[in-house]
């Protein structure tokens, strides 16, 4: 995980066994990005792949080697190459999680309901289909040591954080043109509805989660105009805000109804009365008890 692989005359990034994992590489100017040889069930995930002179490659298993290259999973790369994927042998393997396919460089498609998500598929022969295929950058970021948040962007995101209340990230890209980012924000970091902030203006109406979200992952979308924009995004009402506020409200409630009980009761004593006053209510106690009740009032 997380190696950077350039060109060298004779080698590629290979797999060429089972159940292995390619996370969080750069993997450009090689003449094969990513090489299965009878490989199968493994996972190629978050990794740009490009410039290479054929992106992934599924080679002919020549010596009937027990075993094909299938039901590889591959999805959430940025992907762009002379040749972006090569069949030997006719193998079918998975492009997309269900949620979320591949950034590919030579997808032409559109995005009519605004999710990020291209509407049509992105056919890459009779066998595999990126059912997913993204508009923008797949990127990948450490909310906390064990919580990530992950975008789909057509702009350039950088100073991405998370102060344990905001995400926070800046936006760049060509002037005059609109920019969008689809985010994905694990519910365990946070998890109410949204507010979204863009160069300290509210994005309205505000980003409803999408209809992917689910109850360990929230997905939002929004747009904004291109040039360096930053982006702050909040809970509605943040829990670490609420529960202070709750409490002053509460004191000051307490306090405002002990000293209208307290004035009450004393406009009515000079009057002669003998009784407390009580939430709204004058209660009339006989004379005689009046100061054992108040001094239990008191204990």
């Amino acid at each position: 995980m997380g190696w950077e692989l350039i060109f060298t005359d004779s080698s590629w990034y290979y797999v060429g066994s089972f159940n292995n994992s390619i996370i969080g590489n750069v993997i450009t100017d090689n003449p094969i990005g990513v090489g299965f040889w009878f490989a199968s069930n493994n996972l190629v995930c978050d990794n740009v792949v490009a410039n290479n002179s054929y992106g992934f490659k599924f080679l002919y298993n020549q010596y009937q080697i027990t075993g094909s290259s299938i039901d590889n999973r591959i999805f959430q790369n940025n992907i762009a190459n002379a040749i972006q994927v090569e069949y030997e042998q006719e193998y079918a393997n998975n492009w997309d999680n269900g949620i979320e396919g591949n950034n590919w460089s030579d997808y032409n498609g559109t995005d009519s309901d605004h999710d990020g998500i291209g509407d049509t598929a992105h056919i890459i022969d009779a066998n595999n289909t990126d059912n997913y295929p993204l508009m923008g950058m797949f990127s990948d970021f450490n909310a906390t040591s064990e919580l990530h948040v992950q975008t789909v962007c057509n702009s350039r995101i950088c100073d991405f954080q998370f102060n344990g209340t905001a995400i926070m990230f800046n936006v760049t890209g060509v002037g005059g043109t609109t920019g969008f980012c689809r985010i994905c924000i694990p519910t365990a970091l946070m998890n109410d509805t949204f507010m979204v902030f863009v160069n300290g203006t509210e994005i309205l109406p505000s980003p409803e989660p999408l209809p992917c979200s689910n109850s360990t992952h929230i997905y939002l979308y929004f747009a904004y105009s291109h040039s360096t924009q930053e982006v702050i995004i909040i809970p509605e009402f943040p829990s670490l805000i609420i529960l202070p506020l709750f409490m002053i409200a509460t004191l000051l409630a307490v306090i405002f109804h002990r000293r209208k009980d307290h004035i009450l009761s004393s406009m009515m004593e000079k009057k002669g009365f003998c009784g407390r006053y009580f939430h709204s209510m004058w209660v009339q106690f006989p004379s005689q008890t009046f100061q054992d009740v108040s001094k239990r009032e008191h204990i």
